[in-house]
């Protein structure tokens, strides 16, 4: 997959699923693991960058990080997406909003 998004879109709903992702700041891997309860990650507490995405560019829009100081970072690294005013999302945050999240 290319981004976390288009990752989550096709396995939110398979029991078992598991999603790997690395950390563009630490390279921290980061494991999304769909399981009885839902969704549950290790580390604990990642946060997600979803923004609507322009011309196939998802991969640099739909980032996760280990904690919020990583996203933080990571839009001070790229500061025409830090002018979008991104909220970090927390992973319950992120599959309760992910219907309206894929809207175009």
């Amino acid at each position: 997959y290319r981004c976390v998004h288009c990752a989550f879109g096709e396995l939110r709903r398979q029991p078992g699923a598991e999603i790997r992702i690395r950390s563009m700041i630490s390279g921290s891997e980061i494991v999304l693991t769909h399981g009885p309860a839902g969704w549950s990650a290790f580390p604990a507490d990642p946060v997600f960058l979803i923004l609507p995405e322009k011309r196939g560019n998802c991969f640099q829009v739909h980032q996760t990080f280990v904690d919020e100081a990583e996203f933080h970072a990571y839009l001070a690294e790229n500061p025409e997406l830090a002018k979008q005013n991104p909220t970090p999302l927390s992973l319950d945050e992120y599959v309760e909003q992910y219907p309206a999240l894929s809207l175009p």
